[in-house]
């Protein structure tokens, strides 16, 4: 989290402390679902889609920065989207967030989501 979100592009999504340690939570927010997840403290989200086999990845294990897919176990990392391992390499899109007055707000516009591929 190097650059603050503009104020305009900037969406409340819940409250940091409803994340619990290496657990995610499932929102949707318009046409996008989101998967907000805490990795030791360190928040993240994600689109809550495997480009695996296109399931949701809600209730996917954290370790070490990466979100494993609860259905085949495809790793991704939380910072860059990128998978590990062969089931696929495409990775899945990642979207800034900052924690601001105790919510976990997120870009999700075009301009805030990165993907790097596919």
């Amino acid at each position: 989290m190097t650059e603050r979100i503009p104020a305009v592009r900037r969406k409340r999504l819940l409250p940091a402390a409803d994340v619990p340690i290496n657990g995610n939570l499932a929102v949707r927010m318009g046409e996008h679902c989101l998967l907000v997840c805490n990795a030791d403290g360190r928040y993240h989200v994600v689109e809550n889609r495997c480009s695996h086999q296109e399931s949701p990845l809600e209730g996917g294990r954290i370790r070490r920065g990466h979100l494993s897919c609860p259905r085949h176990g495809v790793r991704f990392n939380l910072s860059t989207g990128e998978p590990l391992g062969a089931l696929t390499r495409v990775p899945i899109r990642t979207y800034p967030v900052e924690i601001v007055d105790g919510f976990v707000t997120v870009d999700i516009s075009d301009a805030g989501a990165t993907s790097s591929g596919g």
